[in-house]
């Protein structure tokens, strides 16, 4: 391995010696870009030849020339300091790993969040070319990976005076995903955090980072049934929020870490008057994300079904408040039978169930308020919500049916709506036959009177439903009540093996 190591010195020392001469000429201007750019060309070859005998103590070497073109880095083209920061990266990944020093660490975080950010200060330096903005986030990401967050302190705490520091690149991720139109810089940014988020080992610092992250992720998802915000933006934020959510509010998380007394301070456990705050908080962010259970792409919905699923069976504790909305969701995700990912859901959904059987009075309580807005909802004329609406029915007494729910004093209430919405149904589209049959009828008179004789039968359209909307909505109110008998009469077959 020495050997080895020497052989990549060697290699590597007549592309640094010119890159740092080259270098140092520039910043007297006794050499321009492209004699910068030519070097790092050369330099990036060899690294990657060299990239397995890599190690720290080369990694250091390496480096070197390297600050002095990132000292330049403010008049520098953007393709000159895409090459710096590959190598960068490169040192990164395949030279300190993770024997990369604290005072080195917090060095690389203030280059990269101005690379990728901007001047905090200088208006005029806070525009970042996107591909040098992205490749800076990629190599944060990687830097949280080698050295973890928590290496900016002692024993996994991270010290106070760091705290500013990841502060400000955790502002500057958080403006990149929500703030910045390019995708490829967003996607970065939600990967930096993704990596900021498992890195931090001090749950303490990461939890006065947490209102932001939520606020910064609640922004983005609120906004995705507006707006076209791009799927992978959308499933990555979902998949941030799931994230941060198992983090800060997991049982597990809570149960050693609760601190029953006093207000909560920097430094110390949560209190259950914070986590109490913070539930809310977080119920009220989830009341605008939950949106995106009708989102047309898959890969969304089935992000939001993990993060609910999540809720559901990690966070039962901190936000059980939110058990009814978050199963109302995840029923209407379950609920698109065309859909070969809603019934995958659908199964899992049924699993969850059978293990936590209390989540039934739940969904027993949401398909009580479905079953009553029924008929209002029949005659209104949203035909996706009556849709939606008759999926969510279906599905809820689907999931009934499979755990063998007693549901005697629930079958009059459901019967009895459902009389009244196909009631209801009819009325609104036999008042609506009738007069445009009566608009027609003297030209109906005279097509009938001249058209020849024939013993044959006539074929003449629904004189009801005649539309395609109306009859989609009396094919689900007909599909639901066949559910509902075909559910009673299993329930009546079982109590009669039961007691014969």
């Amino acid at each position: 391995m020495d050997d080895e190591r020497v052989k990549a010195f060697r290699l590597l020392k007549p592309p640094c010696v010119e890159l740092s001469q080259t270098a140092l000429r520039y910043k007297v201007r006794k050499s321009n870009a492209k004699d910068l750019l030519k070097c790092l060309e050369r330099l990036t070859e060899t690294l990657l030849a060299v990239s397995r005998s890599l190690d720290a103590k080369l990694a250091d070497y390496v480096f070197f020339p390297l600050s002095h073109v990132f000292s330049e880095s403010k008049g520098l083209p953007p393709r000159l300091l895409e090459h710096a920061l590959s190598c960068l990266r490169l040192l990164i990944r395949q030279g300190w790993r993770d024997r990369l020093s604290s005072e080195v660490g917090k060095q690389l975080l203030i280059l990269l969040a101005f690379l990728a950010g901007g001047s905090a200060t200088d208006s005029k330096s806070k525009q970042v070319d996107e591909d040098v903005a992205a490749i800076a986030l990629d190599c944060t990401t990687s830097l949280f990976h080698s050295f973890g967050a928590s290496s900016l302190g002692t024993q996994g705490a991270i010290s106070p005076e760091n705290v500013p520091l990841l502060g400000h690149t955790l502002t500057v991720i958080l403006d990149a995903i929500s703030n910045t139109s390019a995708i490829k810089v967003r996607l970065a940014a939600c990967t930096s955090l993704n990596g900021l988020i498992d890195a931090m080992a001090d749950e303490d610092a990461l939890r006065n980072f947490f209102p932001g992250i939520v606020s910064c992720l609640t922004r983005v998802l609120s906004s995705g049934i507006r707006s076209k915000t791009p799927w992978k933006i959308l499933q990555a934020c979902i998949q941030l929020f799931d994230q941060i959510l198992r983090k800060i509010l997991a049982d597990d998380a809570l149960s050693s870490a609760v601190v029953p007394v006093r207000t909560s301070t920097a430094g110390e456990s949560p209190t259950n008057s914070w986590i109490k705050a913070t539930a809310s908080q977080v119920k009220v962010a989830l009341s605008t994300v939950l949106p995106l259970r009708y989102h047309d792409r898959d890969d969304v919905q089935e992000a939001l079904f993990t993060l609910c699923l999540s809720i559901l069976t990690e966070c039962r504790a901190a936000l059980g408040d939110s058990t009814s909305m978050i199963l109302e969701a995840l029923v209407a995700l379950s609920s698109h039978a065309a859909l070969e990912g809603s019934r995958r859901r659908s199964q899992r959904l049924q699993q969850i169930f059978a293990s936590n059987l209390d989540l039934l009075d739940v969904l027993k309580d949401s398909l009580y308020d479905w079953t009553v807005a029924l008929p209002r909802v029949i005659t209104s004329n949203d035909e996706t919500k009556q849709t939606r609406t008759l999926e969510q029915l279906s599905t809820a007494l689907q999931l009934l049916s499979a755990h063998d729910t007693d549901m005697r004093t629930f079958n009059d209430l459901v019967a009895s709506n459902l009389r009244s919405g196909v009631a209801s149904a009819i009325q609104l589209s036999s008042t609506h036959a009738i007069t445009s049959v009566a608009s027609g009828s003297a030209e109906i008179s005279r097509v009938l009177q001249s058209a020849p004789s024939s013993r044959g039968d006539r074929i003449f359209g629904p004189v009801i439903f005649d539309s395609t909307s109306q009859g989609n909505l009396m094919a689900g109110l007909q599909m639901l009540v066949k559910q509902f008998e075909s559910s009673a009469m299993q329930r009546a077959d079982r109590n009669f093996m039961a007691h014969a």
